[in-house]
């Protein structure tokens, strides 16, 4: 992605989902599980840390690789590990992504996984 564009998208901030205005360019990386889903969705951390009391940071799940059920370890966060950053996730079709879709992507990744690992990238 090489261009810059604003678009409609979402800050994750822990568990915390807040519409807001993304403008996308080449920092971004690919969402996997949207990937396998056709959905060309894209995620940047920010250099601001989630707020979070409970360790539950949404954007590990979102990060998981369809083949394994995990995020690698640069999506690794709480426990043992360091607080997560907010990020900004977005499509880069310029269709917004809204609290909506999260929740309908979210859904679609716990149907898909919960069979445990898949030996196909696609769906």
């Amino acid at each position: 992605m090489s261009y810059r564009t604003v678009v409609q998208g979402l800050r994750i901030n822990a568990d915390k989902i807040i519409p807001e205005d993304v403008l996308l360019d080449s920092s971004f990386e690919e969402v996997p599980i949207a990937a396998a889903a056709g959905i060309p969705l894209f995620v940047k951390k920010l250099k601001a840390l989630s707020v979070c009391t409970d360790n539950r940071y949404i954007i590990c799940r979102m990060m998981s690789e369809p083949k394994t059920g995990l995020a690698e370890m640069h999506w690794q966060y709480g426990g043992r590990f360091n607080l997560a950053p907010q990020v900004l996730i977005a499509r880069t079709d310029s269709i917004p992504f809204t609290r909506k879709d999260w929740k309908v992507l979210d859904q679609f990744e716990m149907e898909m996984l919960n069979d445990g690992p898949r030996k196909d990238w696609k769906v």
